[in-house]
């Protein structure tokens, strides 16, 4: 298996298992059949990664923004000034049990202005959130909300995120 070192990080600070983890004869999700072993291992060959990454392909999608995102505001500030450019992006506000009631979200979405290397920080910690949460049926709903909101950040700064 691949080193995440971020998610590993995230996973034991959190206590939890993502998806990609399954291995086979793990006792979970991941108990495979030898022939399922060897399947995967020749789809890493022919395609660089195995079905297994398109089971929640949202999850794998996260996690691969997430990791990236995290080395890229590790290095990158350090090259590109990233406070020149302004986003205007969702932040998050929590709605009361009543507003939740009402549009069966667990958020409301005001957008204000933000520097560049803010949206990205912001668009990292709602990957964060959104990982963690989708981890648990019973906050995963809540956890897709943050992962919609980083897509959504993502969406806008996308043609910014070089160096």
């Amino acid at each position: 298996m691949n080193h995440h070192k971020y998610i590993e990080k995230l996973e034991t600070k959190n206590d939890i298992t993502l998806h990609y983890q399954c291995e086979p004869g793990d006792g979970g999700m991941g108990s495979y059949s030898k022939g399922d072993i060897k399947k995967f291992k020749n789809q890493v060959k022919e395609y660089g990664f195995d079905e297994r990454e398109t089971y929640e392909l949202w999850q794998s999608a996260a996690i691969c923004l997430y990791e990236r995102m995290k080395m890229f505001l590790k290095i990158a500030p350090k090259v590109v000034d990233y406070t020149s450019y302004t986003f205007n992006i969702p932040i998050l506000i929590e709605n009361t049990k009543k507003e939740r009631k009402i549009t069966s979200n667990y958020f409301h979405k005001l957008y204000c202005n933000s520097k560049q290397i803010g949206a990205m920080e912001t668009m990292t910690d709602y990957l964060e959130k959104g990982l963690v949460l989708t981890a648990s049926f019973s906050t995963k709903e809540k956890g897709m909300e943050y992962l919609q909101a980083a897509f959504e950040i993502f969406t806008l700064i996308m043609p910014a995120v070089w160096w």
